[in-house]
């Protein structure tokens, strides 16, 4: 039977889904960077450097290892066999920048000779850097400063603002600082393209809706921008600009078929070699790409970082957020708004309040809904919306500036300001909500989120929305349909909550104090 087979390589984890051609999900599985892999010495898969907390990175080899074992067990199941995928994709964590050298490219030519060798062992030495600066990095503060200064109305042109985690500041740093490492790079990939073009056996194209997420393209003719390559070598000298659009490569749209799967994986895992991939995208559009959603939908995703998505059909800049070419509409935008600080703050301050997830509804049953109007908003990392230093900051009901609330009101406070933070830069006309992720599956997450945006909440029929994404993507494409890719998919989700109009009212007006508590951080 046809099965198509999506991943997900995430902060956390690398994950696989696999569809039927009914959409019917045959497996799941996935890999824990930190707990299957201790060697690589991660924390909840990345590593912050001692000396420099804003470092944050992954090795490479770490993903290339996890690949391998996610393929060898999916390889053993006797109820599918990988011989029947007919196509892949999928998807990966943003921002992130892999840094080929001229020996990687060809090792990725001779993958299909490697016989007998894991992906890690048959790709050594094909990165001159070999760590990957990842979306949690805020080490990029001089040349976020210089693109702000020379280009204000960045966001006219990317559809983002210069953010700390984009690629192009990475790269910038790069340029600057590691100039024996950028030199010796012959190709920059994402690492969403990095994932394909280890399935494909050469190095292929980044696709023109995670490239948004770089500051570097040009939004509306998805060619690079002349201007932002200029400032990531700090010149105009048409050589270096030159050089560094040829390690970028050509762009392509984001379901586009790269071509049958590197005969390594066929010998290796037992693929066909008739396999497609599909070109792999950014992790919360491949989520889009899943749930299919319209105009007035909008997507709630609460992982590592949590995000809010929603769409448009033309491109209109944010000052908070992110536009986004859309993955699998032609012509619509994508408009993203990602807070740095998700669910890891959630378990810290859980954790320190000494509950279980069983135990936090109870807990929030001791309060008052708004809990009589003090708020906390907590930031474990620099957070980018808005731009404000990690900390913990509190208001009691008179608000007034306190050092700490009783467990019960904590707890209540983080999931409540997360929630308010959410709505405060969504549209003001929303049909509906749509939660994905892992906290989409708690019951009094569920019910604050419908009080606090005052509409209705579904779910996903799964919370492995962009591993999903990516096997509907590759079903796409593989049975190429003469209808859009709107037309072919319907949504499946799930009513969860429904708002109560009492703790809508709350939270209505809560909302306006919440925006001036986060307004006073700015100033501060």
């Amino acid at each position: 039977r046809p099965l198509f087979l999506g991943l997900d390589l995430s902060t956390q984890q690398l994950k696989a889904v696999i569809l039927d051609d009914s959409l019917v999900v045959v497996h799941t599985e996935s890999v824990n960077f930190s707990r299957e892999f201790p060697q690589f010495g991660t924390i909840d898969g990345v590593i912050r450097s001692p000396s420099s907390p804003s470092l944050v990175f992954t090795p490479v080899s770490l993903w290339l290892s996890s690949l391998d074992l996610l393929l060898s067990r999916l390889s053993l199941h006797s109820h599918f066999s990988l011989s029947d995928i007919k196509a892949v994709s999928g998807t990966a964590q943003q921002h992130g920048t892999v840094y080929w050298t001229r020996e990687g490219e060809n090792n990725l030519e001779r993958l299909k000779d490697a016989q007998g060798k894991n992906i890690d062992q048959a790709l050594k030495g094909s990165f001159s850097k070999a760590e990957c600066p990842i979306w949690m990095d805020s080490s990029t503060g001089e040349f976020v400063d210089h693109f702000d200064s020379v280009i204000p109305d960045l966001n006219r042109i990317t559809g983002s603002r210069a953010y700390h985690r984009f690629s192009g500041m990475q790269i910038a740093k790069i340029f600057k600082y590691e100039r024996e490492i950028y030199d010796n790079t012959t190709r920059i990939s994402l690492i969403s393209s990095f994932l394909a073009s280890i399935f494909s056996g050469k190095i292929t194209p980044i696709d023109q809706s995670d490239a948004c997420g770089m500051n570097l393209l040009d939004i509306q003719t998805s060619n690079w921008s002349p201007l932002c390559l200029s400032l990531v070598v700090n010149s105009q000298d048409d050589g270096l600009i030159s050089d560094l659009r040829s390690k970028l490569g050509q762009t392509i749209p984001a379901s586009t078929d790269l071509g049958s799967i590197s005969p390594f994986f066929v010998s290796r895992f037992g693929f066909s070699p008739e396999c497609r991939v599909v070109s792999f995208t950014g992790d919360n559009l491949s989520s889009i790409a899943d749930l299919n959603i319209s105009s007035g939908d909008v997507i709630l995703s609460l992982g590592t970082s949590d995000t809010a998505i929603y769409c448009s059909s033309s491109f209109t800049p944010l000052e908070r957020g992110h536009v986004f070419i859309h993955p699998t509409n032609e012509g619509d935008f994508v408009n993203l708004i990602c807070y740095k600080n998700g669910s890891l703050t959630r378990e810290r301050i859980r954790e320190g309040c000494g509950l279980t997830w069983t135990t936090v509804s109870s807990t929030l049953a001791e309060t008052p809904v708004g809990n009589d109007g003090a708020i906390g908003i907590y930031f474990d990392m620099d957070e980018i919306e808005p731009r404000v230093r990690a900390g913990n900051y509190r208001w009691n009901e008179k608000g007034d500036r306190v050092d700490s609330f009783p467990f019960s009101r904590e707890m209540r406070a983080v999931l409540e300001s997360q929630c308010l933070h959410l709505r405060s830069n969504c549209p003001q006309e929303i049909n509906r909500v749509i939660l994905t992720g892992g906290a989409s599956n708690n019951p009094d997450i569920r019910q604050m989120m419908a009080d606090v945006f005052g509409r209705r909440v579904f779910t996903a029929a799964v919370a492995d929305s962009a591993a999903q994404g990516g096997a509907k993507r590759a079903r796409y494409v593989y049975n190429a349909p003469p209808v859009p890719y709107s037309a072919y998919f319907t949504v499946d989700v799930t009513l969860v909550a429904e708002p109560k109009p009492s703790n809508v009212a709350i939270y209505s007006n809560l909302l306006s104090v919440y925006r001036e508590r986060e307004a006073s951080l700015l100033h501060s």
